[in-house]
Parts: C-alpha cells; sequence; structure tokens
C-alpha cells in the first residue's frame, strides 16, 4: 500500500500530485510542476501593516483569578462541612481536595 506523502515532499500518488496541483492552482501558481511537491510559505503582511500583540499577560490574569475563586468556593465548603455538623463529609467532599 503507497501512502501519501508528506508536504514539502513529492507526491508518491497520482492522487498526491492532483492535490498538489489543485492547490498550486489555487495560489496562483500556474506554471509550477506538481511534481516537486508542495512549499508554500505563509504570506507576511507588510512591515507597515504588521502590529505584534500578546494576550500572554490577560490570560494568566484571568487564569489566576480564577483558580484563587476555586480555590475559595472549595475551602469555604469544606469549612461549612466541617463546623455544621448536620453536614457530613460525603465523597463528592474527598474528590474536591485533589481536583484542585
Amino acid at each position: 500500500m503507497v501512502q501519501s506523502a508528506f508536504i514539502g515532499q513529492p507526491p508518491s500518488t497520482e492522487d498526491d500530485r492532483w492535490i498538489v496541483k489543485g492547490a498550486l492552482l489555487a495560489a496562483g501558481l500556474v506554471e509550477a510542476d506538481p511534481s516537486k511537491g508542495l512549499k508554500l510559505p505563509p504570506a507576511r503582511p507588510p512591515p507597515d501593516q504588521y502590529r505584534f500583540e500578546t494576550r500572554g499577560p490577560a490570560i494568566i490574569a484571568v487564569s489566576s483569578v480564577v483558580i484563587a475563586i476555586m480555590f475559595i468556593v472549595t475551602i469555604a465548603r469544606l469549612l461549612v462541612r466541617k463546623f455544621r455538623k448536620e453536614l457530613k463529609f460525603g465523597l463528592d467532599d474527598w474528590l474536591m481536595v485533589p481536583a484542585l
């Protein structure tokens, strides 16, 4: 059984060749040879239109707030279970601790 080629490798089957030819035509490369494979680097925007922005600090801040709320709610629930005699610890309470 012949396996399909990876991107960047020459096509190993006739189906691969047609897929590469279609991709090259879609990219506007009419004269390109599909037997060489498909190597299309992503287009970079012009430097005056490119703006780098990161969402890393916002993700870390929101994750920290959510984790803090999760700890507060869990500790509050366990304290209520401990000090209210009519409420007993159940399996869900014990499984909540390792889930943190």
